[in-house]
């Protein structure tokens, strides 16, 4: 059984959005499963031995009335926050509104401090009329009410590579394009220039693309810096982190074990990868709901 120290809920799915109960529940009970994700076969993964959790959300709110008992029980984390704004788009329908979310964002910033919330505007994306240069607007828009809540600013370029992706972006009826190589290093030397006036870190997600000229660092979202700082330069979890992380080739992230499972999120965003579609995302929700203290989210 795998006994993490750093676990990361989730890449999958928003278990603070919609499973942040079943999660203190499961922590609580030592342990929790999922399905791996290549055989379907189940994980069982003994949590007694967490000491960090990096959280991945679109709506941090459901975690809030547990983040005091976190504190008590020792367990550091902190929050990649994606926080979009593509309202209008029928891109990400199940989100609240931005003006609900950069609330909730500033609100988290303050219960926990700013070092704990990473801006993620994830991804950039390309759809219909949005130019580069209202897509740039957006971003500032986000930004410019965020920065003094946050120490670092992480983006991504929308990978339209996935299956799941193009199916979802069919389905919804979205036209979107790639990015070019020159609109890119455009994006990274607008963003590097304003992190710079801010003063706040630009970082891109598992790109390839080099932006380090304009300021821009390559993103490791499970933050081996970041994790040492706010547990104190722990030995133990130096030495779990130092250990091969098992990611694939562009993601720098250091080790740790995700617990969540893919097709559960119901935030119907079109640029999923982690889900194939809404209506089975929602018929596992609704499992879950009919059995929310099962060892697994469904």
């Amino acid at each position: 059984m795998n006994a993490p120290l750093v676990i990361s809920a989730s890449r999958r799915t928003d278990i603070p959005a919609f499973y942040a109960d079943w999660f203190m529940t499961r922590l609580q009970l030592g342990f929790c499963e999922f399905l791996n994700p290549f055989n379907q076969k189940p994980v069982r993964v003994d949590l007694t031995k967490v000491k960090f959790i990096v959280f991945w959300t679109k709506n941090p709110v459901p975690m809030f009335k547990h983040l005091p008992k976190l504190d008590k029980m020792g367990i550091k984390y902190y929050f990649q926050y994606t926080l979009n704004n593509y309202d209008g788009y029928g891109i990400e329908p199940g989100v609240y509104c931005i003006d609900d979310r950069i609330s909730h964002f500033r609100t988290l910033s303050k219960m926990i401090g700013k070092e704990k919330v990473i801006f993620r505007y994830d991804p950039l994306i390309l759809v219909e009329d949005i130019t580069i240069s209202k897509l740039l607007d957006r971003v500032y828009g986000v930004a410019e009410r965020v920065y003094d809540f946050t120490e670092k600013m992480v983006f991504s370029f929308a990978d339209l590579g996935y299956q799941k992706v193009q199916y979802n972006l069919a389905k919804s009826r979205i036209k979107v394009r790639e990015f070019s190589l020159d609109e890119m290093h455009h994006i990274g030397y607008e963003l590097g220039k304003y992190g710079k006036q801010r003063g706040i870190k630009i970082a891109t997600c598992s790109e390839a693309v080099n932006l380090l000229p304009y300021g821009v660092e390559h993103n490791r979202c499970v933050d081996p810096e970041l994790i040492m700082r706010l547990t104190d330069n722990d030995e133990e979890i130096a030495k779990y982190l130092s250990a091969p992380s098992g990611q694939r080739s562009l993601c720098s992230c250091a080790r740790s074990v995700d617990i969540g499972m893919y097709d559960t999120c119901v935030h119907n965003c079109a640029y999923c990868y982690a889900t194939k579609s809404f209506d089975l995302a929602c018929s596992n929700f609704e499992k879950h709901l009919s059995n929310p203290y099962n060892s697994s989210i469904i």
